[in-house]
């Protein structure tokens, strides 16, 4: 029994998500289909990646995951399958891909569309080429090997000198902000140094625990379960106190 996940901006209004899930079941009927969301904002692949990332590797070996975000194709630009980590990734290579992995992933193909132009690709071609994966169909066989990717590096915080300089890449549903600042680079960075986190109009010169490090409205910085920087309010939101928005500045001066 196969597992397919979805990850779309489609939101919840619309019939796009029950034709995706239609198609599915109608052509692999014993597939499990699993919601990642399908509230992500229009077009933004970077919180999609964060998502995808974050949340693949929770499932067992071989299962599939659909990413319907911003997925226009052209000639630079395919729909794509990739193979990565024992899972299944299918989007279009929008730069989905060289923000989920560290490396080219173990192998690719770009999809045979048959030449045509699709105005709903998660349904008319993912979906197909999810359900071909699901029955037993190796990818092999659904178009043209690929060994490069359309280039995004924002996932990617940096180190110079005494600064670690990254950006805020999704704000979750409670207001608090992640960064793309991981646990290893700060470690790496830090050498039992202070530090001073700067991002908005504040000013951090500790690291916390978790929430309940600090008072009710005060400003905490922590690394999550999944060991990126976190700013928050406890029992706030850091996004609508602070104006925090998606791609803003959020630098790590070690002192």
């Amino acid at each position: 029994m196969a597992i397919i996940t979805l990850t779309t901006d489609f939101g919840l209004k619309d019939y796009y998500v029950s034709a995706v899930k239609g198609v599915i079941l109608s052509l692999s009927p014993q597939s499990t289909i699993i919601d990642v969301t399908h509230l992500l904002d229009a077009n933004d692949t970077l919180a999609a990646a964060y998502i995808v990332k974050n949340s693949y590797k929770n499932f067992p070996e071989g299962s599939i995951h659909i990413i319907g975000v911003d997925s226009n194709t052209n000639t630079i630009m395919p729909y794509t399958v990739a193979y990565s980590n024992g899972h299944y990734f299918i989007a279009t290579d929008n730069g989905i891909f060289s923000l989920l992995f560290e490396s080219i992933p173990e192998k690719m193909v770009s999809l045979d569309a048959g030449g045509k132009q699709f105005t709903f690709p998660t349904r008319d071609v993912f979906a197909k080429a999810a359900c071909f994966i699901a029955n037993g169909g190796n990818i092999d066989d659904m178009g043209e090997p690929k060994t490069t990717i359309f280039q995004r590096g924002l996932l990617n915080a940096a180190s110079m000198g005494d600064l670690i300089k990254g950006i805020v890449v999704h704000i979750d549903n409670y207001g608090n902000a992640i960064t793309n600042i991981s646990k290893n680079l700060f470690e790496q960075n830090r050498k039992n140094r202070a530090i001073e986190m700067s991002f908005g109009k504040y000013r951090i010169h500790k690291l916390s625990a978790g929430y309940f490090d600090v008072v009710e409205g005060e400003v905490v910085a922590f690394f999550n379960a999944e060991d990126f920087l976190e700013l928050a309010i406890r029992n706030g939101s850091a996004s609508e106190l602070n104006g925090i928005k998606i791609n803003d500045s959020v630098t790590i001066n070690f002192i």
